[in-house]
């Protein structure tokens, strides 16, 4: 059922009333915890059904003290962010507005993956919609917004997908 659901709830949201993780919604920005979020590749898998399918790969790395715990749903044993911990956004100007988010998780998270200081791991998104979005440019800068099991989010360094990734099917 995640996976039904994952396709249909990924979607183009309008920046009209939506707040993003990282700012008026609530969640906390952690002085003492930091992650150092990179988008790395899109990857092609054999996943959900689908032949080539298209998700995003993402290096997480612990850069602070403290231990942080991210919640993580596993599909074909590919860990991907939990969706109610995970967003997307795209720089309007010069604010960052939420762009695609994932809403479908009703169900708990598989699991939690744990990183110690300076662990680096590797987690991955849906990017299917980002990739066909007919409206976004190809130079438009990208950024994913990751919250934690203690309520911290932390944003990725902005990216864009590069031509060859947008034309991905």
């Amino acid at each position: 059922m995640k996976m039904l659901g994952l396709f249909s709830a990924i979607f183009f949201l309008s920046t009209s009333g939506c707040a993003a993780l990282a700012n008026e919604s609530g969640f906390k920005k952690c002085n003492d915890q930091s992650l150092l979020i990179n988008f790395v590749e899109t990857e092609r898998r054999d996943i959900w059904g689908f032949k080539n399918h298209p998700i995003g790969k993402f290096s997480i790395k612990n850069i602070s003290a403290v231990k942080v715990r991210i919640p993580i749903f596993e599909s074909d044993e590919i860990p991907f962010i939990y969706g109610r911990n995970f967003e997307w956004e795209l720089l309007d100007g010069a604010r960052w507005k939420p762009a695609y988010v994932v809403i479908e998780e009703l169900a708990p998270p598989d699991g939690k993956v744990d990183f110690a200081r300076n662990e680096e791991r590797f987690l991955y998104s849906p990017i299917y919609s980002v990739i066909n979005d007919k409206k976004r440019e190809l130079d438009q800068k990208l950024r994913v917004v990751v919250k934690d099991d203690n309520g911290c989010v932390y944003a990725s360094t902005p990216f864009t997908l590069n031509p060859a990734q947008k034309e991905l099917k």
